[in-house]
């Protein structure tokens, strides 16, 4: 007969690392996009865990505790190490994986390969806390990321470790290119069986009204009620970068992926229109901005569209014209003429 009865199992209570937000013996996947402050976040993670530290909205000291920190992007020396050190760390309790030794050569450590070697550094250190950034880099070419299968394979191991070794497990991703998707459980790059294996979810997102502050905020929790979300924001400090908390925040994911959405799709409009207005060849700038405001489209957004979309201009007898880049004209070159536009 398979199985144990309930009666037989000692019912035990979820060990905190940040209360509500990252569980001993659990899996964790921080959601982003690129340059938001995701590594840096769980840096500032491991050194108030090193060093005891509170945590932005738990009042008492934590239990300190060892990190074992896997970082494919990061350099050690100028990066990591530094960052931690003007976040507080104590870096006598954190160690930093950046390759392994596999037939007398160096290289990243692969999942679920390298599970056990991975295993060992963890419980060898009494570790914690164990951060995966990022987790596609540690997944071979034979792992289809996109394939619900292959991944959770990859993440069931991940979670039977973490609940071996009682560390919490932080793995971060990417964002995928899905902008008009505002459900945070679809918007991780690679197979949703990431975030379903996953019992706490995270996402890191740009403040909707201020771009110099990011939002902290939970995509999921099969552990505890959903933690109010945190304002933060990323500081110089001697010449590095570190994590300043603001307090709480009223945002949600769902609002932080919509509030990306409504600024994504104005863009891609202007884009589309600038396709349109310049089609058949370069047109006066001034009438490409006259064009626009009639399609409701503001100057702000006009020119951040022409950036992306690598719009030519040059200044002819006084006046600006633009024109599309190469790659996206039709032919016809207009009063500029086959000549290379300055950038």
């Amino acid at each position: 007969m398979l199985g144990r009865r309930a009666s037989a199992i000692k019912p035990e209570q979820i060990e905190w690392v940040w209360y509500e937000r990252f569980a001993r013996g659990k899996l964790h996947i921080i959601d982003g996009d690129p340059g938001l402050g995701k590594s840096l976040l769980t840096l500032d993670l491991a050194a108030r865990l090193s060093a005891g530290k509170p945590f932005p909205d738990v009042q008492q000291p934590s239990c300190s505790g060892n990190v074992v920190l896997l970082s494919a992007e990061d350099d050690p020396a100028d990066t990591i190490v530094t960052r931690l050190s003007v976040a507080g760390a104590d870096l006598k309790r954190i160690r930093i994986v950046s390759t392994i030794s596999i037939d007398d050569c160096e290289d990243l450590p692969q999942l679920p390969r390298d599970i056990a070697r991975i295993e060992e550094t963890v419980q060898t250190f009494n570790a914690s806390l164990l951060v995966i950034d990022p987790l596609m880099a540690y997944l071979p070419a034979s792992i289809n990321a996109h394939r619900d299968q292959d991944v959770r394979r990859v993440l069931v191991a991940l979670a039977e470790m973490a609940r071996r070794t009682r560390a919490a497990v932080v793995a971060v991703r990417h964002l995928n290119k899905a902008v008009d998707m505002s459900n945070p459980l679809y918007r991780g790059g690679g197979s949703i069986g990431i975030i379903g294996a996953a019992r706490i979810g995270h996402l890191v997102a740009k403040d909707p009204k201020d771009e110099e502050r990011r939002v902290f905020a939970m995509t999921k929790s099969n552990l505890a009620p959903m933690a109010r979300a945190l304002s933060f924001s990323v500081k110089s400090v001697n010449g590095s970068a570190r994590v300043m908390w603001h307090g709480q925040s009223d945002y949600t994911a769902s609002d932080l992926l919509t509030a990306t959405e409504t600024r994504t799709k104005p863009r891609g409009a202007a884009k589309d229109f600038l396709r349109e207005a310049l089609a058949d060849g370069p047109i006066p700038a001034t009438e490409v901005e006259r064009l626009a405001e009639k399609e409701g489209i503001t100057k702000r957004t006009l020119d951040r569209a022409k950036e992306e979309l690598g719009v030519e201009s040059r200044k002819i007898d006084g006046k600006w014209w633009w024109r599309l880049p190469a790659d996206e004209q039709t032919g016809n070159v207009g009063v500029l003429g086959p000549v290379r536009m300055p950038r």
